[in-house]
């Protein structure tokens, strides 16, 4: 895996655009987690943060790394840096996400409105951009937190 993550930097450095050089940057992350060490993506997510500041994608996978670090207060803080640029059926995803954080944060009120939040905005969407199916995940998720 160290042989994978040293390919993936040296390919990400040939980038020769900052859309280039972040296409790796879901691959990046999903290698430092497979090391069990989410923090050596963190430098690389936030140089692609500021080199894209209207893509949600880096901080969203910004707050993959610091909720897998347990730095909660700093995932919160990239999701809603995401949220904010986030739209369509990624939007449902970054709220997902902010659910996730919230319940790490042991704010489940928080958590429900994020799911609440999500699931009518997936009812906003255009028919082509709806999946019923997650929508169905996200709703059973909400009950059982409604439940336990």
């Amino acid at each position: 895996m160290e042989e994978a993550w040293a390919f993936l930097l040296a390919e990400r450095a040939a980038g020769k655009t900052p859309d280039a050089r972040t296409m790796l940057d879901s691959w990046i992350v999903g290698a430092a987690m497979d090391l069990h060490d989410p923090g050596r993506a963190v430098p690389i997510l936030k140089e692609s943060e500021k080199a894209l500041p209207g893509d949600y994608n880096p901080p969203y996978r910004l707050a993959i790394l610091y909720l897998e670090l347990k730095r909660n207060d700093e995932a919160l803080s990239a999701n809603g840096r995401a949220l904010a640029r986030a739209y369509g059926p990624r939007k449902i995803r970054v709220l997902t996400q902010r659910a996730s954080i919230l319940e790490a944060k042991g704010d489940a009120a928080g958590a429900r409105r994020a799911l609440e939040e999500a699931i009518a905005y997936a009812g906003t969407l255009p028919k082509a951009q709806q999946n019923p199916r997650t929508v169905q995940r996200l709703e059973a998720r909400l009950k059982k937190m409604q439940d336990g």
